[in-house]
């Protein structure tokens, strides 16, 4: 059977201490970068799944035990067409380079749940973003076309930098007939 060791008991995200129940942290993905810092990245609204979600970052210089304040990657809340993060993650490149990619959908309606049939209607669209200080700053978003995408793209699953360097970028979909499926994209740029 495996052993697992419980490094401390403070969460990451600071909305658990603060007792800030509005807050919710969700969708957390770690990775080690090439320092050895730690960084967490997650979704932060007011519900998992709520239309007021931003990207967030926070980094850990002593393995999870204690982390630093809350980075923010993205927040499209208050744009001129307001955009809402529902799923993000993140990796680091060879050349140090960390990037996130993550869906936002448009917010036409705040009350509308992303899931259901209007929610479906939305427009979206999937974003990265740079840092080239291990997240301190981050970029402008890019937006990340697809060619001959499915209905919908979720990132959910850390990218993976191949041998050759290319980035290949795991998805999850849903068709046009609503059939649920996974999909990886290859960038060589």
């Amino acid at each position: 059977m495996m052993q697992i060791t419980i490094l401390s008991d403070i969460p990451v995200s600071p909305n658990y201490v603060l007792g800030k129940r509005e807050e919710v942290s969700v969708y957390p993905h770690i990775i080690r970068m090439q320092h050895g810092e730690l960084m967490c990245v997650y979704r932060q609204g007011t519900a998992k799944h709520s239309m007021d979600g931003v990207l967030i970052a926070q980094k850990s210089a002593d393995n999870g035990n204690s982390w630093s304040n809350q980075v923010i990657i993205f927040d499209g809340r208050e744009k001129s067409v307001p955009e809402s993060v529902m799923t993000g993650t993140h990796c680091q490149l060879p050349d140090g380079q960390v990037i996130a990619v993550f869906r936002v959908v448009e917010i036409d309606d705040p009350d509308v749940y992303v899931f259901s049939e209007a929610g479906r209607k939305l427009r979206y669209r999937l974003c990265l973003v740079r840092s080239d200080d291990f997240g301190e700053n981050w970029s402008v978003p890019e937006t990340v076309e697809i060619p001959g995408k499915a209905y919908s793209l979720y990132t959910g699953t850390r990218p993976m930098v191949l041998e050759s360097n290319d980035l290949l970028l795991p998805m999850e979909a849903t068709g046009s007939r609503g059939q649920q499926l996974t999909l990886s994209a290859l960038s060589s740029d």
